[in-house]
Order: structure tokens, then C-alpha cells, then sequence
């Protein structure tokens, strides 16, 4: 699987998991509280170094670099900024496909960081 699709695929079908579509109100109100209320806000900013970790850890398996390296922290930065646009764009545009969002946001992504390992 190419290194985009892994991260793009989970947080793609993260708000449908359950198999109900159902979920995406839900998923949609917590997100736009998250993103809006101050103290909410406060909280998520706590999670993002957890939920960075995990990509950075992600990208320096697939580059073979170190996870402590400039280039898998800042695949790590780039994704975490990358996933908060989608979501904004998502409730800027209550037409809008969560998934389809990640999925373009992670495909940019993939584009800048294509020769990520060869150029560290």
C-alpha cells in the first residue's frame, strides 16, 4: 500500500466505522465544537502531540529514518494540519464529503513529501 493511503484510509473511515451513517451528524456537531469552543480547543490542542507521534512514527518506518529526524516530524506536523483544514472545510460546507476532504488533503500531502526519504 502506498504511504499516503494507510493514514488516508483510517482517518477516511473513521467517522463511518460503526457502518452507520449515522455517525457523521455526531461526528460532525463534536468536530464543530472541538474547533470552535475555546476550553474544547484546549483540550484537543493536549491530544495533538499523541495523535502527531503516531504519524511521525508512521512516516520514519516508511522512509527509514529515525522518528526523531526533521522529515518524520514534519510529516507528522503537515498531516495534523492537513486533517484540522479537512474538517474545517467540512463544516464550512455542510454538502461536503468528510472523506473525500482527507482524502484530497493527503493526496497534497503525498505530492509534496513524494521523495521525502531520498532527500533527507
Amino acid at each position: 500500500m502506498p504511504p499516503r493511503r494507510s493514514p488516508a484510509r483510517s482517518w477516511a473511515g473513521w467517522p463511518t466505522c460503526t457502518g452507520s451513517r449515522g455517525s457523521v451528524p455526531w461526528h460532525r456537531q463534536r468536530m464543530e465544537l472541538i474547533l470552535t469552543v475555546p476550553t474544547l480547543q484546549a483540550g484537543a490542542t493536549l491530544r495533538f502531540p499523541a495523535w502527531r507521534r503516531i504519524i511521525t512514527d508512521f512516516a520514519a518506518v516508511r522512509t527509514g529514518l529515525p522518528a526523531s529526524a526533521m522529515p518524520p516530524r514534519l510529516v507528522g506536523h503537515a498531516a495534523l494540519g492537513a486533517a484540522l483544514s479537512a474538517h474545517e472545510t467540512w463544516l464550512a460546507d455542510p454538502d461536503a464529503d468528510l472523506s473525500v476532504l482527507l482524502d484530497a488533503a493527503v493526496g497534497r500531502l503525498a505530492r509534496g513529501f513524494g521523495a521525502l526519504a531520498t532527500n533527507a
